[in-house]
């Protein structure tokens, strides 16, 4: 029942943001960053606030502020290791769509992948494959999430390896391997990553 409510959660969030693409963030007056109106400094503190309702609103805007101001990758970050599940799941998925820009939290989402809410895990893992060719820590993190008790994550762990074909073509037997996992979701990515690395080779 849990797991269900973080994913019905994580739907709406997503729904959410979305929605919230179009108001573009700017600076204000202070050269501060400022989203709806509000500068990035009120919404790190109101990432501390005790309800985490407001919690996830900061975790949303600070999303759209992380290209603006490297201050809220950091508390994006932070947030990984907050006390509600749906508030790292949303924050996993807000770094996801932060992009390049993420690359400051880097080592929370290599901890991420330890999560104990595969939700967590799985879009920790999406996150680091942007990083994924160029850094071995995280090609070699994502080679471990192979191994992870959750289909999910181990199904996101293989997409990630496979954003670069010539830089998943170290784990090419890793990913053969995953031609027999139990799940028929993993299966089928596993095929669609070998056939891109194929494709490359020819």
């Amino acid at each position: 029942m849990a797991g269900f409510v973080v994913g019905l959660g994580v739907g709406m969030w997503l729904g959410l943001s979305c929605l919230s693409l179009s108001p573009e963030s700017a600076y204000d007056g202070h050269g501060e960053a400022v989203y709806q109106g509000r500068p990035t400094s009120l919404w790190l503190r109101q990432r501390e606030d005790r309800d985490p309702i407001y919690r996830q609103e900061a975790v949303q805007a600070l999303e759209k502020l992380a290209v603006l101001d490297e201050r809220a990758v950091l508390a994006l970050a932070e947030t990984l290791q907050d006390r509600d599940d749906l508030i790292r799941v949303s924050t996993a998925i807000a770094l996801r769509h932060v992009g390049l820009q993420a690359r400051l939290a880097i080592p929370a989402l290599l901890a991420a992948l330890y999560d104990r809410n595969p939700y967590v895990r799985s879009n920790a893992a999406a996150a680091l494959g942007q990083f994924a060719p160029e850094n071995l820590t995280v090609m070699q993190a994502l080679g471990g999430a192979l191994n992870d008790p959750s289909p999910l994550v181990r199904q996101m762990a293989i997409q990630a390896l496979g954003e670069n074909p010539s830089a998943a073509d170290t784990w090419i037997s890793t990913l053969r391997e995953a031609l027999a996992d139990r799940d028929e979701n993993v299966r089928r990515t596993a095929r669609e990553v070998l056939s891109r690395i194929a494709s490359k080779k020819e």
